[in-house]
């Protein structure tokens, strides 16, 4: 069933620089001691044939181009151009609970602040494949966006979140979980990632943080896009390495928020992305000259705070996905830490999840989550000859 080839990559790969401005943003867990924990083993990547279209990259070992430690890394390839490959955005209890805001009530809740969602909308990432694959063919699923309280969530048409608070939920960390959203069309085909406020010439958009801003921007683009997950750091837009400057643009930022009083608790977005940590994202490639446009999506999840994958910093996250995959266009970095997890069909274990997720410290342990993408793939019906037609 399963036969991997291995690569190197070297062929395709730029050489690797880590901008200077930014070389502090690496910060090993202090629980962590990789080195000495695991054999070194210089990683390589491992490839495999899901579906027609659909393409397994795995990465596992000491990443010596980037981070210089070991790695867990995870790729789902999905050809954009082929039709029987579709992306979908699910949210809530196994299918997924129907969203009953009227626009009405969507503008009132927008502009007032108001919060859609809770914890009884949550479904592990192993349990959502699971009824995926029976009920639409699901061959692929990774966990989605973060907490329902923190982004603006449109689902299948409907809504469920609308980047309710100022703050995030219960905490006094200001807003930041929602600087550019990936949205698709109704066909799980057409996806594309959206910098609210972006212009072309000055590579810069407006005060990505200010919320208001934020809801107005998602408010007039959800009309056109039945499904829609904001979150942060945008990682790569336009082929330019945002990822890189997070921290650097959120204190350049027209009204930076003073995160100084709250440096130590874990929703404070420096330390967030400056530290290692499990992460999950979702890429667009331009790999085919003869096609306009992005042409591959790429759900990417990278393991962390184990000895087998140590995790990595959201600039080092970039700068391994550019090395990798040097004709991304476009990168968003997703809900991460305990909440990464990939499942793919007839791999893995016996759940067909394929990284080793960590809650609350547990390996392999799935954690509940709002909102989630997989993939389905349209089979082929039998010709008259007992074959498959194509």
């Amino acid at each position: 069933m399963f036969t991997a080839a291995l690569i190197l990559l070297s062929g395709a790969m730029a050489c690797n620089k880590i901008p200077d401005k930014e070389s502090n943003y690496h910060f090993l867990p202090q629980d962590t001691n990789p080195i000495d924990a695991a054999p070194v083993i210089d990683g390589t990547w491992q490839i495999d044939t899901v579906r027609p279209g659909l393409v397994w990259k795995h990465f596992s070992g000491r990443d010596i181009d980037v981070t210089g430690v070991t790695q867990n890394v995870n790729v789902l390839e999905m050809d954009m151009t082929n039709p029987r490959l579709h992306l979908k955005f699910h949210y809530g209890n196994g299918g997924g609970v129907k969203g009953d805001l009227s626009d009405d009530e969507v503008n009132r809740l927008t502009m007032n602040k108001g919060l859609v969602g809770g914890s009884d909308t949550k479904r592990a990432t192993d349990e959502v494949f699971a009824y995926m694959r029976i009920n639409e063919g699901a061959v692929a699923c990774v966990n989605g966006a973060y907490e329902a309280g923190s982004v603006w969530i449109r689902a299948k048409g409907k809504y469920h979140a609308l980047a309710g608070s100022t703050n995030i939920p219960d905490n006094i960390i200001p807003q930041w979980k929602s600087e550019a959203c990936v949205v698709c069309d109704s066909e799980g085909q057409d996806i594309q990632i959206l910098f609210p406020g972006y212009n072309e010439v000055t590579e810069k958009g407006t005060d990505a943080w200010e919320v208001a801003a934020q809801r107005e921007f998602y408010r007039t683009k959800s009309s056109s896009w039945p499904n829609m997950f904001s979150s942060s750091p945008l990682l790569v837009y336009n082929g330019i390495k945002f990822g890189t400057t997070f921290v650097q643009r959120m204190k350049d930022s027209p009204d930076p928020p003073n995160y100084k009083r709250t440096t130590g608790i874990s929703e404070n977005p420096i330390p967030h992305q400056t530290n290692t940590h499990p992460r999950t994202a979702i890429a667009l490639v331009e790999d085919n000259d003869a096609h306009a446009g992005c042409d591959k999506c790429l759900l990417i999840t990278v393991d962390g705070r184990q000895a087998m994958g140590v995790g990595i910093s959201a600039a080092h996250f970039t700068e391994f996905l550019m090395y990798h995959f040097p004709n991304i266009k476009y990168a968003l970095n997703m809900d991460g830490g305990g909440s990464t997890c990939m499942c793919i069909i007839d791999r893995g274990n016996n759940a067909n999840v394929v990284n080793h997720p960590i809650d609350d410290g547990v390996i392999d342990q799935v954690r509940t989550v709002n909102s989630h993408f997989y993939i389905t793939y349209d089979e082929p019906e039998p010709d008259s000859g007992g074959g498959e037609s194509e």
